[in-house]
């Protein structure tokens, strides 16, 4: 059962149904999480903005064995799988985002590059399925 999990996110925008899930799970095994952003050089996320996240994050769901991470890196997975050691965590979530067909194309998905070799057990989460989610609630 796992005692740590990293729940690696680039939504800042806040998309919270992952997460939800997370910390539903984390409750019931009483583990910590660590809700982690990796900044990628030029690619990174202000630090108000990280902030902005945890502010809301914080009003929005309520568990007190939560923990928020800006970390650097050059390359998502490396930067990860250190962060994942460095940290002795258990368990690692990530969100899958809808891409586009040139998306899919031109660029790789980190979450399934990510799975090939996983440092820990890997959960990943569709974003598209809580969007229709919140969709189907709020019709």
């Amino acid at each position: 059962i796992p005692s740590k999990i990293v729940f690696a996110t680039d939504n800042a925008a806040g998309e919270p149904g992952p997460l939800r899930e997370v910390i539903g799970l984390a409750k019931m095994i009483d583990a910590e999480v660590l809700i982690t952003h990796v900044n990628l050089g030029k690619e990174s996320l202000p630090s108000e903005m990280f902030e902005w996240y945890k502010e809301k994050v914080g009003e929005d769901i309520s568990y007190p064995r939560k923990s928020f991470h800006l970390v650097k890196g050059e390359e998502l997975q490396e930067t990860l799988e250190s962060f994942v050691r460095l940290k002795e965590a258990d368990m690692m979530v990530m969100s899958i985002k809808e891409r586009s067909f040139w998306e899919r194309v031109l660029s790789k998905s980190e979450t399934k590059e990510m799975a090939y070799h996983p440092p820990v057990p890997l959960l990943a989460y569709h974003l598209s399925s809580f969007k229709r989610e919140n969709t189907h609630q709020t019709a």
